[in-house]
C-alpha cells in the first residue's frame, strides 16, 4: 500500500501537474492551476524532507515566493502567482530527478504542439493570430512554443544521449514561416545553423558552404517567404521598445524593490499589461529580489555550461531566453519549469 501511494503522490501526480501547466493553452483556468498545485506541492515537500535542499533551488524559491508576495503590496496582482511560482519550481525538481522519464512526456508535449500548428494551418487555415485568440494569446505565442518545446526536448536528449537531432528544429522553422512571427523565425534559424555546424564538426565549414548556395539557388522562394512575414511589412519597427521605456521610466524607490504596476502605466495598461518582455516582466512580479536572484543564476549556469563544454545545451537554454526577451510567456507563468529546469541543471545534484 506504501509503494503505491507513493507511486501515486510522487510520479503519477507530478506527471500530470506537468501537463496541466505544460498545456495551459487547453484548459486557461486558474482553477485548473491550482489542481496542478495541489498535484505537484507532495513532492516539493517530500524532497525537502528526505534530501539536502540544492542551494540554488532554495534560493529561487525562497527570493521568488517572497517577492511575489511583497509584491502585491504595490500592484493588482493576485496571490496566484506565488502557487505558479511555487508549483513550477515543484515541477522544475522532478524534471531534474526524473530526466530520463521526463523526455518522453516533453516529447508528448512538442508532437502535440507540431500537430496542432500544422492542423490549423494546413488544414484548417486558420488566421495566426487567432490560433491561440480563443485561449487569450496573441499570435507570438504559437512561435514562443516551437521554440520552448523543441528547446526543452533537445536540451533533455542532449543532457541523455548527448545527440542532435536536427529533424525537429527545422520542422519547427518551417512551420514559423506561416506563424508570421518575426523573433521566432528569426531564433529559429540561428539556432537550426549553429546545431548544424556543431552537427558538422570538422566539415562546418562545408557546411556552412553548402547552406550559402543553397540560400543563393532558392533565393526567389526565400524572397517570396520573406514576403509572407511581418519583417517584410514591419522591419523591426515596434512598440516593445516604447514599451520597455516606458516601464524602466516607471520605476520609483518603492516600485524599484517591489515591481511595478503594470496596469498604472497607460501605454502598457493598453496592452492588458503585457510588457512584452518577460524579464521586465519578472521584476513587475517578484521586485527585485526575484529579479537579481534569476539573472545571477542564468549568468552562473552558462558559465558552467562553457566551462563544461556543454556548449549545446547552453544554445537550447539561450534559444528559450532569446525568445521571451521579446515577449512575456514567462516569469511569472505556467512554462516557467521549462527555464528553471535548464538553469538549475549544471548546478544540480541528482539525489542517488
Amino acid at each position: 500500500m506504501s509503494k503505491y501511494l507513493d507511486k501515486v503522490l510522487f510520479q503519477l501526480f507530478p506527471i500530470i501537474s506537468f501537463y496541466i501547466y505544460a498545456l495551459p493553452e487547453l484548459i486557461n483556468s486558474s482553477l485548473v492551476q491550482a489542481l496542478g498545485f495541489i498535484l505537484a506541492i507532495p513532492y516539493l515537500f517530500r524532497y525537502i524532507s528526505h534530501n539536502k535542499i540544492n542551494y540554488w533551488l532554495l534560493l529561487l524559491l525562497l527570493s521568488l515566493t517572497f517577492g511575489s508576495l511583497i509584491n502585491l503590496l504595490n500592484t493588482r496582482n493576485g496571490i496566484g502567482g506565488t502557487l505558479v511560482v511555487i508549483t513550477t519550481l515543484s515541477l522544475s525538481l522532478f524534471c531534474l530527478d526524473n530526466l530520463r522519464q521526463m523526455r518522453f512526456h516533453i516529447f508528448m508535449v512538442l508532437l502535440y504542439t507540431l500537430i496542432f500548428l500544422a492542423t490549423n494551418i494546413f488544414i484548417f487555415k486558420t488566421d495566426p493570430n487567432e490560433i491561440y485568440l480563443l485561449q487569450g494569446y496573441s499570435r507570438n505565442h504559437g512561435g514562443f512554443l516551437l521554440i520552448l518545446w523543441v528547446s526543452f526536448y533537445g536540451f533533455v536528449q542532449y543532457i541523455m544521449k548527448s545527440r542532435v537531432v536536427l529533424f525537429w528544429p527545422l520542422l519547427a522553422f518551417f512551420l514559423s514561416f506561416f506563424l508570421v512571427g518575426r523573433s521566432s523565425m528569426g531564433i529559429l534559424l540561428i539556432l537550426c545553423v549553429l546545431l548544424l555546424l556543431k552537427k558538422s564538426g570538422k566539415y562546418a565549414i562545408l557546411s556552412l558552404t553548402v547552406i550559402l548556395v543553397l540560400i543563393f539557388y532558392f533565393k526567389n522562394f526565400f524572397i517570396d517567404a520573406y514576403e509572407l512575414t511581418s519583417f517584410h511589412r514591419k522591419s523591426m519597427d515596434t512598440q516593445r521598445y516604447d514599451i520597455w521605456y516606458q516601464y524602466l521610466h516607471s520605476i520609483d524607490g518603492i516600485s524599484f524593490f517591489l515591481g511595478a504596476d503594470t496596469m498604472s502605466i497607460p501605454l502598457i495598461a493598453s496592452f492588458d499589461g503585457n510588457t512584452h518582455n518577460s524579464f521586465l516582466k519578472l521584476h513587475s512580479r517578484t521586485g527585485i529580489f526575484g529579479f537579481i536572484v534569476v539573472i545571477y543564476l542564468l549568468v552562473v549556469s552558462s558559465c558552467k555550461f562553457i566551462k563544461n563544454k556543454k556548449y549545446i545545451p547552453l544554445l537550447f537554454l539561450l534559444a528559450v531566453c532569446s525568445r521571451i526577451f521579446f515577449d512575456n510567456p514567462c516569469f511569472v507563468g505556467p512554462h516557467d519549469f521549462v527555464l528553471y529546469t535548464m538553469m538549475l541543471y549544471p548546478s544540480y545534484k541528482t539525489p542517488n
